[in-house]
């Protein structure tokens, strides 16, 4: 099982902002593999489907970008989800324009919402995918 978890701040306020960028990615993702994100568990709103024969949780927090922790912590446990297959999205303006990273294991870099996970689940063993596609 895997969960993918996209950052960003609950609320049309917020909903085109580029620290949202997290939920535009799960949004799309989601949509494209035929995952409502319908449920509401672990203080986010969820959707559940297979993918290439792996079950998958796909999600967006609605505690706040940076009280995102108690969330994944929630959705970890309740999934029973090792770090090592949870995946974090969200922005990074240190990356050029229509940049991508991938790393794991990684630091935070000062982005209080993977900081907040970090110290949620006690460690840094995670994938983070970072982006910076919009202005």
């Amino acid at each position: 099982m895997k969960l993918i978890i996209g950052l960003g701040n609950p609320g049309r306020t917020y909903a085109k902002n580029r620290h949202n960028v997290g939920f535009m990615c799960v949004s799309h993702f989601a949509k494209e593999q035929g995952i409502e994100l319908n449920k509401k568990q672990g203080k986010a709103h969820i959707g559940t489907g297979e993918i290439a024969g792996s079950i998958v949780v796909v999600a967006q927090p609605q505690t706040g970008m940076n009280l995102s922790g108690q969330s994944a912590e929630l959705m970890v446990k309740k999934f029973n989800i090792e770090p090592d297959s949870l995946i974090v999205i969200h922005d990074d303006l240190d990356l050029p324009l229509g940049k991508i990273r991938l790393s794991y294991s990684a630091g935070s870099s000062g982005h209080k919402g993977v900081n907040s996970i970090i110290s949620h689940l006690e460690s840094h063993e995670f994938t983070l995918k970072c982006f910076y596609i919009i202005r």
